[in-house]
């Protein structure tokens, strides 16, 4: 019998979440789970590479991959950083986080 759903997937849907960082391969699974139901998950980043290193699946990378790749585009444009910085404004989001609902229902964390 397959499991419910976390009570935080509605959240994806709802805030069209396109990206998630994952601490293992256990989150991992649970995201690409979500993904199956919700198409605008494109990358999955995870921080602890034990049983994902080298056998990521398609839309998965590790957080040094997407760091060294991010070092290497600034390398080969030096102006790129500036630029970047200079794109953001008041009403973009930098971070979006929330709690895992382990004593209640998920919420956003301030």
């Amino acid at each position: 019998m397959p499991m419910p759903p976390p009570r935080s997937w509605p959240r994806k849907w709802r805030e069209d979440i396109r990206f998630a960082i994952a601490e293992d391969q256990e989150q991992v699974d649970k995201l690409l789970e979500a993904r199956e139901s919700h198409a605008g998950l494109g990358l999955i980043i995870y921080d602890d590479p034990r049983g994902l290193a080298g056998r990521e699946p398609a839309g998965v990378a590790g957080f040094e991959t997407i760091r060294a790749e991010g070092a290497a585009r600034i390398k080969a444009d030096p102006a790129l950083a500036a630029d970047l910085v200079a794109r953001a404004t008041i009403h973009d989001v930098a971070v979006l986080m929330h709690s895992s609902g382990t004593t209640g229902a998920p919420k956003g964390i301030p």
